[in-house]
């Protein structure tokens, strides 16, 4: 197990170096692939700092910094909005973490909320029929946790 995990982290740091050649590209998602081929693309509009845990993939930009659980996760990589409206649509769900977070390609009607780490309840959203829903952050900061029908994820937003 702890051999595949160092495999695995081998090849995502030749992925960003393989990346980092490539002057021109402009990256405006992450993408991450989950482990039954679900994708969720992170909007960034700074350039992602990329570390990881002993169990964790971690994202961190000026504004936010991500978590997403290496036993989840299957592949990530950086993605042209318009990668992101490709054939994955029907699985992608697209989350933007500012004074809100937005989430876009969830299941409508589904319940999404918002927790902080000790377990407070900062917001909760039902999914509109076109798959959004949008949740203040009430200007807090901190460790929260995401969670809807088909993700969950913990992120820390900064000042």
């Amino acid at each position: 197990m702890r051999k595949m995990k160092k495999n695995r982290r081998k090849s995502i740091l030749l992925l960003l170096a393989s990346l980092a050649a490539m002057p021109s590209f402009a990256a405006d998602y992450l993408k991450v692939e989950d482990g039954n081929g679900t994708a969720t693309y992170f909007a960034l509009d700074e350039k992602p700092v990329v570390t990881f845990t002993a169990d964790n993939l971690v994202l961190t930009t000026a504004k936010e910094t991500i978590q997403y659980p290496l036993s989840d996760y299957r592949s990530f990589s950086f993605a042209d909005q318009t990668t992101a409206i490709g054939k994955t649509q029907q699985n992608a769900v697209t989350i933007t973490i500012g004074s809100t977070v937005r989430a876009e390609g969830l299941i409508p009607g589904s319940t999404v909320t918002i927790v902080s780490l000790d377990g407070r309840l900062i917001g909760r959203a039902t999914v509109s029929k076109n798959g959004q829903a949008e949740i203040s952050l009430q200007g807090n900061t901190g460790i929260f946790i995401f969670k809807s029908t088909s993700k969950t994820f913990k992120f820390i937003k900064n000042a």
